[in-house]
């Protein structure tokens, strides 16, 4: 991971999210490619819940990371972990495969022939703010305040804005947690009405919206002027459902976005495709 996306690894914080993440709980986790004990290529593997058309909830898979050395790209490596993959998923009868990536990466290309299409687009929104001290509520609370978040609130004001949603859209509290820990979001980074929430991170002096759930305009609103009121110079969020109600307060959204869900669905016979060429070897 650190070499192919500089992103640092520490074994020990990847055993414990194993062992607590309920993405992770009940599958192999991820599949690898050794050469001579050494691990030269790796596919992450998450089994999500998802809710189908008529309400029902459905194990989906996932592949949340695919990555080798960089002196070992075009070897087919990641083909054939992927296709691995693939048959685990066809094991357990999912009806798709999820991936996310960016359309500026080299490997973008690889997922459509793997059978993989496009699903959506993860639109972003930017604004550049001028900081004018504490807020209100950060008065109230303490700048640093380190209050308990309510998960409670939290999960049932989530699970009354996706109640008729279908897709990624099934969480429970264990979830909720992991989120939290995955992404590094602490209690102070998080502000939570009765009609709504926002979870943040500060990068620099900047912040990022790492979600935010508002059932009224008003409420996001009050939600968005509480994040600015705390960034320094610039705010920005990977905004899905609600990005047309974040341009509408001033956010800039680009007209091309690089972030993109892929999926790989069923085929007529009601499950995943088995691979059409020869089965690529491990080098």
């Amino acid at each position: 991971m650190d070499q192919a996306f500089h992103l640092p690894f520490n074994p020990i914080e990847f055993e414990k999210l194993v062992e607590t993440d309920p993405r992770s709980k009940d599958g192999p986790v991820d599949f690898c490619a050794l050469e001579n004990e050494h691990l030269v290529g790796f596919v992450g593997v998450w089994d999500l819940p998802a809710r189908n058309a008529i309400g029902n909830v459905d194990h989906i898979g996932d592949i949340y990371s695919v990555a080798s050395l960089p002196h070992y790209g075009r070897k087919g490596i990641c083909t054939t972990l992927i296709e691995r993959t693939h048959g685990y998923f066809r094991e357990k009868d999912y009806r798709f495969s999820f991936l996310s990536t960016m359309s500026t990466l080299l490997a973008y290309g690889l997922y459509p022939k793997l059978g993989y299409a496009n699903v959506t687009y993860f639109p972003s929104a930017y604004k550049t703010v001028q900081y004018h001290g504490t807020s209100a509520y950060a008065h109230a609370h303490g700048e640093n305040a380190r209050e308990e978040l309510d998960l409670d609130t939290t999960l049932r004001i989530y699970n009354e804005f996706s109640r008729n949603r279908t897709g990624l859209a099934v969480r429970d509290k264990e979830y909720l947690e992991t989120l939290l820990k995955t992404e590094g979001i602490k209690s102070r980074n998080c502000v939570v009405g009765e009609q709504g929430y926002v979870m943040f991170k500060r990068s620099g002096k900047g912040i990022q919206i790492k979600e935010i759930i508002a059932a009224t305009m008003r409420e996001l609103n009050k939600l968005v002027k509480e994040v600015e009121s705390k960034a320094r110079n610039a705010a920005y969020e990977r905004a899905r459902a609600l990005l047309n109600r974040i341009v509408c307060v001033n956010f800039c959204s680009p007209s091309k976005h690089s972030c993109i869900l892929l999926t790989l669905p069923r085929t007529n016979h009601g499950r995943l495709a088995e691979p059409n060429h020869d089965q690529t070897s491990l080098c």
